[in-house]
């Protein structure tokens, strides 16, 4: 990966901001030679944006070669149990948007470097071929889900609205996972109501395109 020149000036700038706990910043993704193959692959709206919990529930892929964060969260850090987790990045920002200080940042400070022996890249293409591998996949948004209402009642703030959606959120992908593994097409569609609990609305329609036989 490579970085800009310009990132840890940048970084430590938007740390001025006492309520920053951690950041994450849109990528740029690159070949071998340095050249760009996609800019801005996040897409992130705003220069700085705090997230909510409601809206951090939407991405599960947060890298840390475009992350930072404040030596105050590591005692906590090193305190969750990670061992269930594709990829730990994620824990960082999960504690921080816990404790209301998870931002986000549109500028590109760092670029990401593609090639075949690229695992964080290349895997979400190898899992997609069978249900079976469709369910591992739900499986994992799941374990997310119930790490982080974990992480919530024991750091966050505790706000019952928040506390509401999450379990929410850990219900609706607790629904998925049982009508990918018995093919209950009933189950997908009452789930309907809870589409905005899922990663996304592509999700949905990904589950269904998987139940009836297409991937």
């Amino acid at each position: 990966d490579l970085w800009k020149s310009t990132k840890l000036d940048k970084i430590v700038k938007i740390f001025n901001n006492t309520s920053v706990l951690s950041l994450h910043c849109d990528i740029d993704i690159i070949d071998q030679n340095d050249d760009i193959i996609t800019k801005n692959v996040i897409g992130y709206k705003k220069r700085l944006e705090k997230y909510t919990i409601q809206k951090f529930v939407h991405r599960l892929n947060y890298c840390g070669m475009s992350s930072a964060f404040r030596s105050c969260l590591v005692k906590d850090l090193l305190s969750i149990d990670i061992s269930k987790l594709f990829t730990h990045d994620w824990t960082i920002h999960a504690l921080a948007v816990c404790k209301d200080g998870f931002y986000t940042s549109s500028e590109v400070m760092a670029c990401r470097r593609y090639h075949t022996d690229n695992v964080a890249l290349t895997v979400g293409k190898t899992r997609r071929k069978k249900i079976e591998q469709r369910i591992n996949i739900v499986q994992e948004y799941y374990d997310y889900y119930l790490l982080l209402e974990k992480m919530y009642n024991e750091y966050g703030l505790c706000n019952e609205n928040e506390l509401i959606f999450l379990g929410k959120v850990v219900d609706a992908n607790y629904a998925r996972l049982e009508y990918l593994s018995n093919k209950n097409f009933l189950k997908a569609v009452v789930n309907l109501k809870y589409l905005k609990y899922y990663p996304t609305w592509k999700a949905y329609v990904s589950d269904w395109l998987y139940l009836i036989g297409v991937f």
